[in-house]
């Protein structure tokens, strides 16, 4: 993800042995890693004002229950890569907080035109007990939250999947079924 100010590249590499976010220096060619945890964090999103990145993350997992089997919350290996939450976190690495509950299954955030939101796509833990995420069969949603209130609202509803989608105006989302 190219930031806005077109100076640093957010990528995600398994260079330091677990998918980490790292920021391109495109000037002096130098990286660093943004934060390091034994999670996985993937699909880092620059907030519009280029301050902040959004992404998904296995950190501070919930286990569930699935038709009477555990399954076990991270960190760890990524065992059930749907199972991740939203996080913010500034580009120096501080600040780092989750924004969705812990309650539900997010992924693939996109920052609002303002930066005041993400819209993201949004699932109930069932989905990734039964498989249906990986394998194309369940339901997803896609959601919008407010950064700073946490208030947090369905754009879409129904049965199939709902995927990766991108703010085209402030109030038009697009996404893939």
């Amino acid at each position: 993800a190219l930031s806005p100010d077109g100076k640093s590249l957010a990528f995600v590499s398994s260079r330091g042995g677990q998918a980490d976010i790292w920021i391109l220096d495109l000037a002096t060619m130098e990286t660093r890693r943004l934060l390091m945890a034994p999670s996985g964090e993937f699909r880092p999103r620059w907030s519009p004002d280029g301050e902040w990145l959004a992404f998904s993350s296995d950190r501070e997992p919930q286990s569930s229950s699935c038709a009477g089997a555990t399954v076990p919350g991270g960190p760890g290996p990524f065992i059930t890569p749907q199972y991740t939450g939203l996080f913010v976190v500034r580009r120096s690495g501080a600040e780092l907080r989750r924004v969705t509950s812990a309650t539900e299954v997010a992924a693939s955030a996109v920052w609002s035109s303002d930066g005041a939101r993400l819209v993201y796509q949004t699932a109930a833990p069932e989905q990734v007990c039964t498989g249906g995420l990986m394998f194309a069969t369940g339901t997803s949603q896609i959601a919008v939250i407010d950064v700073k209130t946490g208030a947090r609202s369905l754009i879409t509803d129904g049965e199939g999947l709902k995927l990766f989608p991108p703010v085209l105006e402030s109030s038009t989302t697009a996404y893939v079924t």
